[in-house]
């Protein structure tokens, strides 16, 4: 292989995983933070509205990463209570990205 050839597979491959760290990077970058603040709205109104019965618990699961911006959304957060009694939590996000509470129910497994 000539030292022109093999500059040329250097540098695909270079542009190739730019390509990559760029793109898994964006992602995580947009996706990550605005999905945690949408479970973290979702918990700090289940506390308000329920105080002490749920307790400072953590979070277990929930299903953020699915939501896609300006539509409707049913989010479902679950935090680990005792043992192994899961609070599972209901909220909606609306289409401009308001969060709502609904309610939440304990069960021995966390909600899908």
């Amino acid at each position: 292989m000539s030292n022109q050839e093999s500059s040329m597979k250097s540098t695909k491959l270079a542009v190739a995983a730019g390509f990559l760290f760029a793109a898994l990077g964006g992602y995580a970058g947009a996706q990550e933070p605005h999905g945690q603040e949408l479970v973290q709205q979702c918990v700090d109104l289940a506390k308000t509205r329920e105080g002490a019965s749920l307790g400072t618990h953590l979070v277990d699961a929930n299903n953020a990463e699915r939501y896609v911006e300006g539509q409707p959304f049913e989010l479902k957060v679950a935090l680990q209570g005792h043992g192994n009694t899961f609070y599972n939590l209901h909220c909606t996000v609306a289409a401009d990205g308001e969060v709502s509470f609904n309610g939440y129910a304990e069960a021995g497994v966390p909600a899908d």
